[in-house]
């Protein structure tokens, strides 16, 4: 585990290719999806957002999937990979700050794939421990768009706005950002394992080129060590800090 955290301090990330997570709980939450395409929600509670719905061409995403969908939830809240991040983060506790739901349908579409980022740029409210974690509910590689992570780019200082996610051509981006082509490094992540990614590390998704469909469920969390930037719009996040429906805790 050791060699996990370094490996993260070093990369600004960490791939973590075992099967932590359990093949039941991600087959459940696969199941799920018809339910969500067809604004069905378990809990009746609506996502936040849903992004591209019925455009085929598009990433799908689901903005807080966890507080519609019990299976999400469950996913969350799975003992392995709590084991697995206490032993890793070593916090003394772990929130949720928010989920995503990332559906990529198979396509040689702009809109079919995700711009270089950070995940910082949209988290200019929070001073402190936040970072990533990216769950594929299947196999994934290349050619499914698996994440790509720019290694060590969580050192460097980024001029990335909150909008960039949306500027899908990833080869203007790389240009515009001169993105090192050497250190760029593809997410080839078995069914049950997972990732995780620093609030400053620069990542992105290429086109899926199979001829299904690419779901990945991303955890943005937070430790106790987190603070709300005053007089920036927070999402809601002061006043639901302490929801387990909005916020649940890990450990």
């Amino acid at each position: 585990m050791n060699n996990y955290l370094e490996q993260y301090k070093s990369d600004g990330f960490v791939i973590i290719n075992e099967g932590v997570i359990e093949s039941q709980t991600l087959d459940s939450c696969m199941n799920q999806i018809p339910l969500l395409m067809n604004n069905i929600y378990e809990t009746g509670i609506p996502p936040r957002k849903v992004h591209n719905l019925g455009q085929p061409d598009k990433v799908i995403k689901y903005d807080q999937v966890h507080r519609s969908s019990i299976p999400f939830y469950e996913l969350i809240k799975c003992k392995n990979l709590k084991i697995r991040l206490q032993a890793l983060v070593g916090s003394n506790s772990l929130k949720v700050l928010a989920t995503q739901l990332i559906i990529k349908p198979p396509s040689n579409s702009e809109g079919a794939n995700i711009g270089w980022h950070t995940d910082d740029s949209v988290w200019n409210y929070l001073q402190g421990e936040v970072f990533t974690i990216w769950v594929p509910l299947t196999n994934v590689n290349e050619k499914t768009g698996t994440l790509e992570y720019v290694q060590k780019s969580h050192k460097d200082t980024h001029s990335f706005s909150k909008d960039d996610v949306h500027l899908t051509n990833m080869q203007t981006r790389e240009n515009c950002y001169s993105i090192n082509q050497s250190k760029i490094v593809k997410c080839n992540i078995l069914k049950g394992g997972f990732s995780i990614h620093h609030r400053n590390s620069v990542h992105g998704s290429r086109n899926n080129t199979t001829d299904s469909p690419r779901v990945a469920f991303a955890i943005h969390v937070m430790t106790e060590n987190v603070k709300i930037v005053p007089g920036l719009d927070d999402f809601g996040l002061a006043q639901n800090i302490n929801s387990e429906i909005h916020h649940p805790t890990i450990y």
